[in-house]
Protein backbone atom coordinates (compact mmCIF):
# COMPACT_ATOMS: atom_id res chain seq x y z
CA UNK A 1 0.00 0.00 0.00
CA UNK A 2 1.22 3.72 -0.08
CA UNK A 3 1.99 3.51 4.12
CA UNK A 4 2.07 -0.21 5.11
CA UNK A 5 5.13 -1.72 5.65
CA UNK A 6 5.06 -5.72 6.05
CA UNK A 7 6.58 -6.17 9.81
CA UNK A 8 3.74 -3.41 11.19
CA UNK A 9 1.10 -5.24 8.95
CA UNK A 10 2.06 -8.41 10.67
CA UNK A 11 2.32 -6.64 14.33
CA UNK A 12 -1.24 -5.11 14.16
CA UNK A 13 -3.14 -8.03 11.88
CA UNK A 14 -2.04 -10.25 15.10
CA UNK A 15 -3.82 -7.47 17.20
CA UNK A 16 -6.60 -6.10 14.95
CA UNK A 17 -9.32 -8.15 17.18
CA UNK A 18 -8.47 -4.64 19.93
CA UNK A 19 -9.72 -1.30 18.88
CA UNK A 20 -6.21 1.17 18.23
CA UNK A 21 -6.74 3.61 21.56
CA UNK A 22 -5.55 6.57 20.22
CA UNK A 23 -4.41 9.99 22.13
CA UNK A 24 -4.69 13.00 20.03
CA UNK A 25 -4.51 16.93 20.28
CA UNK A 26 -8.20 18.18 21.10
CA UNK A 27 -7.85 21.80 19.48
CA UNK A 28 -9.86 24.39 20.27
CA UNK A 29 -9.43 27.38 18.01
CA UNK A 30 -11.69 31.05 17.68
CA UNK A 31 -14.27 29.83 15.42
CA UNK A 32 -14.76 26.04 17.66
CA UNK A 33 -12.83 22.82 17.48
CA UNK A 34 -10.46 22.38 14.52
CA UNK A 35 -7.15 20.62 13.42
CA UNK A 36 -3.70 21.50 12.63
CA UNK A 37 -2.26 18.31 12.61
CA UNK A 38 -2.90 16.96 8.64
CA UNK A 39 -2.20 13.36 10.21
CA UNK A 40 -5.07 13.65 12.71
CA UNK A 41 -7.27 14.99 10.08
CA UNK A 42 -6.35 12.09 7.63
CA UNK A 43 -7.17 9.73 10.68
CA UNK A 44 -10.42 11.11 10.91
CA UNK A 45 -11.66 10.71 7.21
CA UNK A 46 -10.76 6.78 7.41
CA UNK A 47 -12.21 6.19 10.49
CA UNK A 48 -15.41 7.61 9.48
CA UNK A 49 -15.05 6.18 5.43
CA UNK A 50 -13.76 3.02 6.36
CA UNK A 51 -15.64 2.32 10.10
CA UNK A 52 -12.43 1.45 11.72
CA UNK A 53 -12.82 0.62 15.25
CA UNK A 54 -10.86 3.33 17.22
CA UNK A 55 -10.95 4.68 21.00
CA UNK A 56 -10.17 8.83 20.28
CA UNK A 57 -8.89 9.98 23.96
CA UNK A 58 -8.51 13.81 23.45
CA UNK A 59 -5.71 16.06 25.17
CA UNK A 60 -5.22 19.64 25.81
CA UNK A 61 -1.74 19.35 24.74
CA UNK A 62 -0.41 18.80 21.37
CA UNK A 63 2.47 16.52 22.55
CA UNK A 64 3.20 13.78 25.16
CA UNK A 65 6.62 14.06 26.45
CA UNK A 66 7.02 10.38 26.77
CA UNK A 67 5.84 9.93 22.97
CA UNK A 68 6.40 13.03 21.09
CA UNK A 69 3.89 15.30 18.99
CA UNK A 70 0.25 13.95 19.16
CA UNK A 71 -1.34 11.80 17.84
CA UNK A 72 -0.12 7.99 19.24
CA UNK A 73 -1.61 4.94 19.53
CA UNK A 74 -1.17 4.18 23.30
CA UNK A 75 -1.50 0.11 22.58
CA UNK A 76 -1.23 -2.09 19.66
CA UNK A 77 2.20 -1.95 18.08
CA UNK A 78 4.81 -4.53 17.70
CA UNK A 79 6.30 -3.17 21.14
CA UNK A 80 4.01 -1.18 22.50
CA UNK A 81 2.71 2.70 21.87
CA UNK A 82 2.68 3.85 17.83
CA UNK A 83 4.05 6.79 17.27
CA UNK A 84 3.01 9.78 14.71
CA UNK A 85 5.10 8.90 12.08
CA UNK A 86 4.08 5.57 11.88
CA UNK A 87 0.54 5.75 13.30
CA UNK A 88 -1.02 5.72 9.47
CA UNK A 89 0.98 2.68 8.77
CA UNK A 90 -0.61 1.41 11.51
CA UNK A 91 -4.06 2.14 10.98
CA UNK A 92 -3.69 0.97 6.99
CA UNK A 93 -2.64 -2.27 8.37
CA UNK A 94 -6.22 -2.56 9.88
CA UNK A 95 -8.02 -2.05 6.45
CA UNK A 96 -6.07 -3.54 3.74
CA UNK A 97 -8.92 -4.07 1.62
CA UNK A 98 -9.12 0.00 1.63
CA UNK A 99 -7.09 2.38 3.01
CA UNK A 100 -4.10 0.37 3.22
CA UNK A 101 -4.62 -1.18 -0.67
CA UNK A 102 -1.60 -1.17 -3.14
CA UNK A 103 -1.91 2.70 -4.40
CA UNK A 104 -0.34 3.21 -8.03
CA UNK A 105 2.81 5.31 -8.74
CA UNK A 106 1.14 8.08 -9.78
CA UNK A 107 -1.00 8.10 -6.71
CA UNK A 108 1.95 7.49 -4.17
CA UNK A 109 3.72 10.81 -5.72
CA UNK A 110 0.96 12.79 -5.19
CA UNK A 111 0.82 11.79 -1.55
CA UNK A 112 4.40 12.60 -1.25
CA UNK A 113 3.80 15.95 -2.96
CA UNK A 114 1.03 16.31 -0.13
CA UNK A 115 2.94 15.17 2.36
CA UNK A 116 6.25 16.86 2.08
CA UNK A 117 4.98 19.96 -0.20
CA UNK A 118 1.86 21.02 1.24
CA UNK A 119 2.93 19.60 4.45
CA UNK A 120 5.70 21.58 5.02
CA UNK A 121 4.00 24.78 4.13
CA UNK A 122 1.18 24.42 6.24
CA UNK A 123 3.95 24.17 8.73
CA UNK A 124 5.34 27.60 7.47
CA UNK A 125 1.89 29.11 7.67
CA UNK A 126 0.88 27.53 11.07
CA UNK A 127 4.19 28.39 12.73
CA UNK A 128 6.19 30.90 10.65
CA UNK A 129 3.63 33.43 9.46
CA UNK A 130 3.35 35.88 12.21
CA UNK A 131 -0.25 37.07 11.24
CA UNK A 132 -1.58 33.46 10.80
CA UNK A 133 0.64 32.64 14.63
CA UNK A 134 -1.00 35.62 16.54
CA UNK A 135 -4.69 34.79 15.20
CA UNK A 136 -5.06 31.41 14.42
CA UNK A 137 -2.27 29.16 16.04
CA UNK A 138 -1.38 30.66 19.07
CA UNK A 139 -4.98 31.46 19.97
CA UNK A 140 -5.93 27.87 19.71
CA UNK A 141 -3.47 26.28 21.61
CA UNK A 142 -3.85 28.97 24.36
CA UNK A 143 -7.62 27.97 24.42
CA UNK A 144 -6.87 23.97 24.20
CA UNK A 145 -4.66 24.30 27.29
CA UNK A 146 -5.07 24.20 30.70
CA UNK A 147 -5.85 27.37 32.30
CA UNK A 148 -3.05 28.85 33.25
CA UNK A 149 -0.77 26.59 30.88
CA UNK A 150 -1.62 28.57 27.32
CA UNK A 151 1.23 30.83 26.90
CA UNK A 152 4.01 27.72 27.77
CA UNK A 153 1.98 25.39 25.56
CA UNK A 154 2.12 27.90 22.74
CA UNK A 155 5.61 28.76 23.03
CA UNK A 156 7.06 25.29 23.73
CA UNK A 157 4.93 23.48 20.56
CA UNK A 158 6.44 26.58 18.23
CA UNK A 159 9.43 26.16 19.36
CA UNK A 160 9.20 22.66 18.44
CA UNK A 161 7.61 23.19 15.11
CA UNK A 162 10.58 25.60 14.28
CA UNK A 163 13.56 24.32 15.84
CA UNK A 164 16.13 26.21 14.19
CA UNK A 165 14.90 29.26 15.42
CA UNK A 166 12.77 31.55 13.91
CA UNK A 167 15.15 34.25 13.26
CA UNK A 168 17.64 32.21 11.37
CA UNK A 169 17.51 33.39 7.99
CA UNK A 170 17.84 29.98 6.87
CA UNK A 171 14.68 29.19 7.95
CA UNK A 172 12.75 32.24 6.78
CA UNK A 173 14.20 31.00 3.07
CA UNK A 174 12.94 27.96 3.41
CA UNK A 175 9.33 28.68 4.50
CA UNK A 176 9.42 31.67 1.97
CA UNK A 177 10.04 28.68 -0.37
CA UNK A 178 7.46 26.44 0.82
CA UNK A 179 4.87 28.79 0.66
CA UNK A 180 5.76 29.42 -2.94
CA UNK A 181 5.94 25.80 -4.10
CA UNK A 182 2.16 26.14 -2.14
CA UNK A 183 0.68 27.35 -5.62
CA UNK A 184 2.49 24.67 -8.00
CA UNK A 185 1.55 21.88 -5.63
CA UNK A 186 -2.34 22.89 -5.91
CA UNK A 187 -1.96 23.15 -9.09
CA UNK A 188 -0.68 19.91 -9.45
CA UNK A 189 -3.49 18.71 -7.64
CA UNK A 190 -6.00 20.39 -9.03
CA UNK A 191 -5.15 19.04 -12.48
CA UNK A 192 -5.12 15.72 -11.54
CA UNK A 193 -8.55 15.88 -10.14
CA UNK A 194 -9.97 17.64 -12.85
CA UNK A 195 -13.80 17.66 -13.15
CA UNK A 196 -14.42 14.53 -11.29
CA UNK A 197 -15.59 14.11 -7.69
CA UNK A 198 -12.38 12.69 -5.90
CA UNK A 199 -9.42 11.58 -6.90
CA UNK A 200 -10.38 7.80 -7.31
CA UNK A 201 -13.85 8.51 -9.18
CA UNK A 202 -13.95 7.79 -12.47
CA UNK A 203 -14.13 11.04 -14.73
CA UNK A 204 -17.92 11.47 -14.72
CA UNK A 205 -19.37 9.69 -11.35
CA UNK A 206 -18.50 10.04 -7.99
CA UNK A 207 -19.61 7.57 -5.14
CA UNK A 208 -17.88 6.55 -1.72
CA UNK A 209 -16.62 2.94 -2.58
CA UNK A 210 -14.47 5.00 -5.42
CA UNK A 211 -12.56 6.96 -2.26
CA UNK A 212 -8.86 5.78 -2.16
CA UNK A 213 -6.13 6.35 0.34
CA UNK A 214 -5.21 9.60 -1.78
CA UNK A 215 -8.52 10.91 -1.36
CA UNK A 216 -7.87 10.47 2.42
CA UNK A 217 -4.28 11.85 2.51
CA UNK A 218 -5.52 14.76 0.36
CA UNK A 219 -8.46 15.76 2.82
CA UNK A 220 -6.04 15.52 5.56
CA UNK A 221 -3.99 18.44 4.13
CA UNK A 222 -6.52 20.00 1.95
CA UNK A 223 -8.86 20.73 4.73
CA UNK A 224 -6.32 21.92 7.44
CA UNK A 225 -5.17 24.40 5.10
CA UNK A 226 -8.56 25.60 3.73
CA UNK A 227 -9.25 25.91 7.37
CA UNK A 228 -7.00 28.51 8.27
CA UNK A 229 -9.39 31.76 8.71
CA UNK A 230 -8.10 34.57 6.70
CA UNK A 231 -9.18 37.94 5.61
CA UNK A 232 -11.14 38.32 2.40
CA UNK A 233 -8.82 39.60 -0.15
CA UNK A 234 -5.60 38.65 1.31
CA UNK A 235 -2.61 36.74 0.06
CA UNK A 236 -3.92 33.23 1.28
CA UNK A 237 -7.03 34.19 0.25
CA UNK A 238 -6.64 34.78 -3.20
CA UNK A 239 -4.20 31.81 -3.13
CA UNK A 240 -6.61 29.07 -2.11
CA UNK A 241 -10.18 30.48 -3.84
CA UNK A 242 -8.18 30.17 -7.44
CA UNK A 243 -8.72 26.56 -6.71
CA UNK A 244 -12.54 26.16 -6.39
CA UNK A 245 -12.31 22.54 -7.46
CA UNK A 246 -10.29 21.24 -4.36
CA UNK A 247 -12.37 22.95 -2.12
CA UNK A 248 -15.50 21.50 -3.81
CA UNK A 249 -14.07 18.20 -3.38
CA UNK A 250 -13.37 18.78 0.46
CA UNK A 251 -17.04 19.76 0.82
CA UNK A 252 -17.85 16.98 -1.48
CA UNK A 253 -16.62 14.56 0.49
CA UNK A 254 -17.21 15.82 3.88
CA UNK A 255 -21.19 15.09 3.14
CA UNK A 256 -20.60 11.54 1.61
CA UNK A 257 -19.26 10.90 4.58
CA UNK A 258 -21.66 12.23 7.29
CA UNK A 259 -19.54 14.78 8.53
CA UNK A 260 -15.57 14.05 9.30
CA UNK A 261 -14.14 17.55 10.58
CA UNK A 262 -15.15 18.13 14.44
CA UNK A 263 -16.86 21.32 13.72
CA UNK A 264 -18.80 22.76 10.92
CA UNK A 265 -17.88 26.51 11.97
CA UNK A 266 -14.11 26.10 11.68
CA UNK A 267 -14.46 24.49 8.42
CA UNK A 268 -13.37 25.66 5.38
CA UNK A 269 -12.46 28.77 6.91
CA UNK A 270 -10.36 30.43 4.61
CA UNK A 271 -13.32 30.49 1.73
CA UNK A 272 -17.15 32.67 1.79
CA UNK A 273 -19.75 30.50 1.63
CA UNK A 274 -20.22 32.07 -1.62
CA UNK A 275 -17.29 29.94 -3.01
CA UNK A 276 -17.66 26.61 -1.75
CA UNK A 277 -20.03 24.29 -3.16
CA UNK A 278 -23.77 25.22 -3.47
CA UNK A 279 -25.69 24.22 -0.69
CA UNK A 280 -22.36 22.83 1.45
CA UNK A 281 -22.12 25.91 3.96
CA UNK A 282 -25.60 26.01 4.47
CA UNK A 283 -25.90 22.63 5.32
CA UNK A 284 -25.86 21.49 9.09
CA UNK A 285 -25.14 17.91 8.70
CA UNK A 286 -23.99 17.37 12.10
CA UNK A 287 -23.28 18.56 15.31
CA UNK A 288 -21.74 21.71 16.02
CA UNK A 289 -18.76 19.39 18.11
CA UNK A 290 -18.53 15.75 17.11
CA UNK A 291 -16.46 15.20 20.06
CA UNK A 292 -18.47 16.24 22.36
CA UNK A 293 -19.86 12.96 23.32
CA UNK A 294 -21.71 10.81 26.29
CA UNK A 295 -18.78 9.64 28.15
CA UNK A 296 -20.85 6.56 29.09
CA UNK A 297 -22.17 5.67 25.59
CA UNK A 298 -19.27 7.65 23.38
CA UNK A 299 -22.71 8.41 21.13
CA UNK A 300 -23.26 12.18 20.64
CA UNK A 301 -25.01 14.15 23.52
CA UNK A 302 -28.34 14.99 23.67
CA UNK A 303 -27.22 18.83 23.37
CA UNK A 304 -25.15 18.45 19.93
CA UNK A 305 -28.11 16.62 18.69
CA UNK A 306 -30.63 19.11 19.87
CA UNK A 307 -28.32 21.52 18.33
CA UNK A 308 -28.04 19.51 14.72
CA UNK A 309 -31.68 19.58 14.79
CA UNK A 310 -32.11 23.34 15.00
CA UNK A 311 -29.35 23.78 12.45
CA UNK A 312 -30.95 21.55 10.09
CA UNK A 313 -34.08 23.56 10.69
CA UNK A 314 -32.93 26.86 9.93
CA UNK A 315 -30.93 26.34 6.83
CA UNK A 316 -31.26 29.77 5.47
CA UNK A 317 -30.02 31.24 9.07
CA UNK A 318 -27.13 28.85 9.46
CA UNK A 319 -25.93 29.98 5.91
CA UNK A 320 -26.22 33.59 7.04
CA UNK A 321 -24.28 33.04 9.96
CA UNK A 322 -21.43 30.88 8.53
CA UNK A 323 -20.95 34.19 5.93
CA UNK A 324 -20.73 36.11 8.90
CA UNK A 325 -18.45 33.53 10.79
CA UNK A 326 -16.58 33.11 8.12
CA UNK A 327 -15.05 36.70 7.38
CA UNK A 328 -14.90 37.41 11.19
CA UNK A 329 -13.47 35.90 14.24
CA UNK A 330 -16.42 34.68 16.70
CA UNK A 331 -15.57 37.08 19.46
CA UNK A 332 -16.92 34.35 22.12
CA UNK A 333 -14.13 33.43 23.98
CA UNK A 334 -11.78 32.74 27.10
CA UNK A 335 -9.83 35.89 28.33
CA UNK A 336 -6.34 36.06 27.70
CA UNK A 337 -3.93 36.57 29.90
CA UNK A 338 -2.71 40.08 30.12
CA UNK A 339 -6.87 40.83 30.26
CA UNK A 340 -6.93 38.40 33.31
CA UNK A 341 -3.79 41.00 34.60
CA UNK A 342 -6.15 43.91 34.39
CA UNK A 343 -5.25 45.05 30.50
CA UNK A 344 -7.64 46.27 28.34
CA UNK A 345 -6.46 45.51 25.16
CA UNK A 346 -8.34 42.08 24.21
CA UNK A 347 -7.10 39.85 21.71
CA UNK A 348 -7.90 40.69 18.17
CA UNK A 349 -9.55 44.26 18.68
CA UNK A 350 -9.46 47.27 20.40
CA UNK A 351 -11.39 48.09 23.32
CA UNK A 352 -12.09 50.55 26.03
CA UNK A 353 -11.91 49.65 29.54
CA UNK A 354 -14.52 50.15 31.85
CA UNK A 355 -14.77 52.81 34.21
CA UNK A 356 -13.45 51.74 37.82
CA UNK A 357 -14.79 53.50 40.78
CA UNK A 358 -13.02 52.37 44.21
CA UNK A 359 -15.58 52.22 46.70
CA UNK A 360 -13.37 51.58 49.77
CA UNK A 361 -9.88 52.66 50.81
CA UNK A 362 -7.51 49.60 50.18
CA UNK A 363 -6.04 47.34 53.06
CA UNK A 364 -2.93 49.33 55.15
CA UNK A 365 -0.86 46.86 53.91
CA UNK A 366 -1.27 47.42 49.97
CA UNK A 367 1.29 50.24 49.76
CA UNK A 368 4.08 48.18 51.92
CA UNK A 369 3.88 45.01 49.72
CA UNK A 370 3.90 47.18 46.70
CA UNK A 371 6.78 48.76 47.90
CA UNK A 372 8.82 46.04 49.03
CA UNK A 373 8.13 44.04 45.93
CA UNK A 374 9.40 47.26 43.94
CA UNK A 375 12.56 47.56 45.73
CA UNK A 376 13.62 44.13 45.38
CA UNK A 377 12.62 44.24 41.96
CA UNK A 378 15.02 46.68 41.71
CA UNK A 379 17.99 45.50 43.78
CA UNK A 380 18.00 42.40 41.64
CA UNK A 381 18.36 44.15 38.21
CA UNK A 382 21.22 45.82 39.75
CA UNK A 383 23.07 42.65 40.80
CA UNK A 384 21.97 41.09 37.31
CA UNK A 385 23.60 44.25 35.85
CA UNK A 386 20.22 45.51 34.32
CA UNK A 387 21.06 49.30 36.07
CA UNK A 388 21.97 52.17 34.06
CA UNK A 389 25.47 51.84 36.09
CA UNK A 390 26.92 48.24 37.18
CA UNK A 391 26.36 47.55 40.71
CA UNK A 392 30.43 47.51 41.51
CA UNK A 393 30.86 51.16 40.51
CA UNK A 394 27.89 52.15 42.59
CA UNK A 395 28.82 50.77 45.38
CA UNK A 396 32.53 52.16 44.89
CA UNK A 397 30.77 55.69 44.69
CA UNK A 398 28.70 54.98 47.31
CA UNK A 399 32.02 54.00 49.62
CA UNK A 400 33.61 57.14 48.24
CA UNK A 401 31.20 59.51 49.03
CA UNK A 402 31.18 58.23 52.25
CA UNK A 403 35.14 58.28 52.95
CA UNK A 404 34.39 62.11 51.65
CA UNK A 405 31.80 63.06 54.29
CA UNK A 406 33.90 60.77 57.12
CA UNK A 407 37.12 63.06 55.75
CA UNK A 408 35.33 66.37 55.95
CA UNK A 409 33.46 66.03 59.26
CA UNK A 410 36.72 65.10 60.81
CA UNK A 411 38.38 67.86 59.77
CA UNK A 412 35.03 69.92 60.87
CA UNK A 413 35.84 68.24 64.79
CA UNK A 414 39.61 69.07 64.53
CA UNK A 415 39.06 72.73 63.81
CA UNK A 416 36.21 73.46 66.75
CA UNK A 417 38.93 71.68 69.03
Amino acid sequence: SCLSTPSLCRAIMLRRAQPLEIAHWHAVGPLGATVLDPVFAELLFVTRWRRISVNLLPSPYPSAPAFGPLPVALSGGPKGPILRDRLLEAVAALDVDGYGMKCSEADEAFCALLRQRVGEALKALLFGDFGIWDEYSRPTLARSAPLGFGWHVAWKERRRQLRDGLGSSLLKDRQAAAVLALEGSLSALAERLGDADCFGCVRGSGAVDSLTALDACAYGHLAVLYSIPCQPGSQLHQLLRRFSSLVHFCDRVELWLGGVWPDSRSFMAAVAPNERMPGAAAASFSQESRFVNDPVTNSPSKAAAQAAASAAAAPAAAGANSMATSSHMVDARWPVWWELWGWSLGWGRRRKAPPKVRKNSPPEWYPLAFGGASAATVFVACIFGCSPLPMQKIVKALEAALQQSDGQGAIGIGSRE
